[in-house]
């Protein structure tokens, strides 16, 4: 006998189920895989300034956080428009009633009953309400909501400008430490060089064992600022990847060449406080509170006018499931306010007031932006003279250096003096770094104060 051969029964919930797992496999491992490549590509090449900028305008929570909350006052303001149409409800339900009828006693006849019901009562009706006249106060509610639209734009560019000027400090706080490192890295070499000279001065008999002992310290010393130095640069490179949105563990790398040093112009002092005062996203947020706070009063004016009202509905009702008695209603209200103990006045007086603080402290932020740029100019061109001053400090101190290790190499200089010389070569090569990153610092915070730090 042969077996008897079933049809299989289909059963889909089994093949859900399975492109469900398929499903959670592919995020499991896809999902790391697009990320780690896209963290390589940020690995393998050397990030610039503008590189860093474009990442952490892509990454950064903060930039997610300002437009979540543009989102919010945008739709805030589209859903200022709701008062222009009208307002439609639907209304069904059951209920089962039963009245005392007060009649009067002419009408009262023996036998009569007062009592109304028990009665069954269905209905089901459909009504609409429509503002006709406001006074204004639709108008000025939405104007207020879109000038509220408009601060909470501006919120998106102050945050844009705070990205980019916390990764303009993070950039060259990390190449500051870089130039730090380089500086270590010189100073250990050197002190290694001048242990090599004394101790071929010490088998020559010219140098005793307390000079090369003390060289050896120095030698040590070096080494524990590059260790120092090294720790800087991790620090450093941490806070870059956490100014862009990344890990603070990626492994990124920095293009280390840096534009020229320029003078900054400072003959037209009035352009740039000019420029400030139109672009920095603050003082257009507050004008911006300033045009809602105006809206504000006329809409609160308009509490003084009438309010004029349509209204229409047409539904069914009846003590039977379906009910088949029609009602309807269309008619016209007004309201006229007359004395609600005196909070309308009340209301207007303080949206005067509210737009007066709004003006006083847009004033007080100008004063306060125009000292910003004055200071933050200044700060420039100090630290582009420190720049030009340290540059020559380090000349002549490596030219001193020079001297005096050909004057000690030949026995005519005296070994604190070479080691003297050195000091005065890692002092000129670290207030160099110092004022390289100041000066890029002043920059950066120019940049912010005129508005156009974005713009760099």
């Amino acid at each position: 006998m042969f077996p008897i051969l079933r049809k299989k029964k289909s059963r889909p919930w089994r093949a859900l189920l399975l492109s469900g797992f398929v499903l959670l496999f592919a995020l499991q491992f896809l999902g790391p895989v697009t990320v780690l490549a896209e963290d390589a590509d940020v690995a393998e090449r050397a990030l610039g300034l503008e590189d860093c900028v474009r990442i952490a305008l892509e990454r950064n929570p903060l930039k997610l956080a300002a437009s979540e909350g543009f989102s919010a006052a945008r739709e805030k303001a589209e859903g200022a428009r709701a008062h222009y149409y009208p307002e439609v409800d639907a209304r069904t339900g059951y209920s089962r009633w039963q009245r005392h009828a007060f009649l009067p006693s002419d009408l009262v006849q023996p036998g009569l009953s007062t009592q109304i019901g028990p009665t069954d009562d269905w209905v089901a009706y459909v009504s609409a309400r429509l503002t006709l006249f406001d006074g204004g106060r639709r108008r000025a509610m939405l104007e207020e909501a879109r000038a509220r639209r408009g601060a909470a734009e501006n919120e998106v560019d102050r945050a844009h400008q705070e990205i980019i000027l916390g990764v303009h400090h993070a950039f060259f706080s990390h190449l500051a430490a870089m130039e730090t490192m380089d500086v270590a890295k010189g100073s250990l070499a050197r002190s290694r060089e001048h242990l090599e000279l004394v101790e071929k001065r010490r088998k020559a008999g010219a140098a005793v064992k307390a000079e090369v002992l003390r060289v050896r310290v120095e030698v040590e010393d070096a080494g524990l600022g590059l260790v120092r130095a090294e720790a800087l640069v991790e620090t450093t490179r941490a806070g870059l990847n956490s100014a862009m949105g990344l890990p603070v563990d990626s492994l990124i790398r920095v293009d280390r060449e840096i534009r020229e040093f320029q003078k900054p112009d400072d003959s037209d002092m009035e352009a740039a406080f000019s420029k400030a005062i139109q672009s920095r996203p603050e003082i257009l947020a507050i004008q911006n509170q300033i045009d809602a706070a105006k809206s504000g009063i006329r809409g609160a004016k308009s509490a003084f006018m009438p309010r004029v009202e349509g209204e229409a509905g047409y539904g069914w009702q009846d003590d039977e499931f379906v009910p088949e008695d029609q009602q309807w209603l269309a008619g016209v209200s007004v309201r006229i306010p007359i004395f609600n103990g005196f909070a309308d006045t009340h209301g207007l007086a303080a949206k005067k007031a509210e737009w007066r603080r709004q003006k006083a402290l847009r004033e007080k932020l100008i004063q306060d932006v125009k000292r910003e740029v004055w200071n933050s100019h200044l700060r420039v061109l100090e630290a582009f003279r420190s720049v030009q001053a340290s540059e020559s400090l380090v000349r002549s101190a490596d030219e001193s250096l020079r001297a005096e290790r050909q004057r000690y190499g030949s026995g005519a200089g005296t070994l604190s003096d070479l080691l003297d010389s050195e000091h005065m070569v890692l002092r000129a090569q670290a207030a160099l770094v110092t004022s390289r990153l100041d000066y890029h610092m002043a920059e950066a915070d120019y940049g912010k104060s005129i508005g156009s730090l974005a713009e760099k």
